[in-house]
């Protein structure tokens, strides 16, 4: 919703991706700005854009799942940008751990001047130790995973009907929260896979956050 500021990066940064073999649904929950006309500059076969009315975000991220046919589900902010080799590297471990997990990563913030021209090109091809760590377990204390890292089997999520469309946020936790007790398990990768932009349009940082925690 009204991304015009980064949407174009973060869409770099998925078409650029070192794993081809994937479809990209954008969707445009109701934006007043150019969201829409830079989305539909891109002439891409993998993208599949879908401007809808204001429904909110719980909503709009089921109305992606339903259009979407592949294994897993990979979500991406509309302010975020991802390393090149991200689905790359969490397909192989995915595939490694087992499929009833939720696998996210480390991330680096950013700030609104960083574009995506400035990624750091992590050399994987030299000796990298590469770690996965479960945290099932944190999800009684808090969020452990990062919404916008996630790589999650699209079976586990219509298991558990998706996103709530009733609450006003936490949407990622509350998932979370559900994923484990229909026998999911949590892990992250121990590198920054995704670039997570912080800026004054967030909920968080514009000083709503007494609002957010609560």
């Amino acid at each position: 919703y009204n991304g015009d500021d980064f949407v174009a990066q973060t869409i770099h940064s998925i078409l650029n991706q070192s794993f081809h073999q994937s479809e990209y649904i954008l969707v445009d929950d109701g934006s007043t700005d150019l969201t829409a006309q830079i989305i539909e500059s891109f002439n891409d076969e993998r993208i599949f854009f879908f401007k809808i009315d204001r429904i909110g975000r719980g909503k709009a991220l089921n109305f992606a799942l339903d259009k979407a046919r592949g294994e897993y589900i990979a979500i991406q902010d509309a302010d975020d940008i991802c390393h090149p080799r991200r689905f790359e590297l969490q397909l192989i471990w995915m595939k490694k751990t087992g499929i009833n997990i939720a696998l996210g990563s480390m991330v680096k913030r950013i700030s609104e001047e960083f574009n995506y021209e400035d990624i750091e090109c992590f050399d994987f091809q030299s000796p990298v130790e590469i770690q996965i760590n479960q945290l099932t377990d944190q999800i009684i204390y808090y969020n452990p995973i990062r919404h916008s890292s996630t790589l999650i089997p699209r079976e586990g999520l219509l298991k558990i009907n998706g996103y709530s469309e009733i609450r006003k946020n936490l949407f990622d936790w509350d998932m979370f929260i559900r994923y484990v007790k229909s026998g999911g398990k949590l892990y992250e990768l121990n590198l920054p896979l995704v670039y997570k932009r912080q800026h004054d349009k967030q909920f968080f940082e514009r000083k709503d956050r007494v609002t957010y925690v609560l």
